[in-house]
């Protein structure tokens, strides 16, 4: 009985265990998210300034160091609308992180 106790808890175990995600990976350092703060900032402020092709190129960088930055690729996919790329905007769209 005693066996069969021990047993059944490390199957229990085992089973809570296999069944966690994965673990994340580690958060940006303070510098890097600061220097994708300005990034990210530097892009609003080229889209705002009619600098499109500018602003893309900004979102894109902000994109490639954060796959997760859902805004990033919004704002990447309308620069590139307004810049006069409409399908490359829609694969952007396509390509962004969802829901």
């Amino acid at each position: 009985m005693r066996t069969a106790t021990i047993a059944l808890g490390v199957a229990l175990v085992l089973a809570v265990f296999s069944c966690t995600p994965p673990p994340r990976p580690p958060a940006a350092t303070a510098p890097e998210a600061n220097a994708l703060a300005r990034l990210y900032a530097e892009g609003k402020a080229a889209y705002q300034a009619g600098r499109y092709a500018e602003a893309a190129a900004k979102f894109a960088q902000v994109v490639e160091a954060d796959p997760q930055h859902v805004n990033a690729w919004i704002n990447w996919g309308v620069a590139l609308s307004r810049g006069g790329a409409p399908q490359q905007a829609l694969d952007k769209f396509r390509q962004g992180p969802g829901p």
